[in-house]
């Protein structure tokens, strides 16, 4: 399994990946960019989150980009994370 996989993983425990009747929203139709600039958004604390603001100062860059990418690209695939 992949370090993106892994982390997505975890986010997909609250981001159900089809259900956007909850307060969390889904991210799996998200595409690369989008998921990292929310991410550093709320690293930045630009986005309010306590949770997000948390998990996006855990991960280093490159497992940020690691994550978009996978979740980018089972999006595009049609697939869920």
């Amino acid at each position: 399994m992949s370090q993106g996989a892994q982390i997505a993983a975890t986010c997909a425990s609250c981001h159900h990946p089809t259900d956007g009747g909850q307060a969390i929203p889904p991210i799996a139709t998200l595409d690369e960019q989008a998921i990292v600039k929310a991410m550093l958004a709320f690293r930045a604390s630009e986005s309010p989150s306590h949770v997000m603001h948390a998990v996006a100062l855990s991960l280093s860059d490159d497992e940020l980009a690691a994550t978009a990418r996978y979740l980018a690209d089972r999006a595009n695939a049609g697939r869920q994370p």
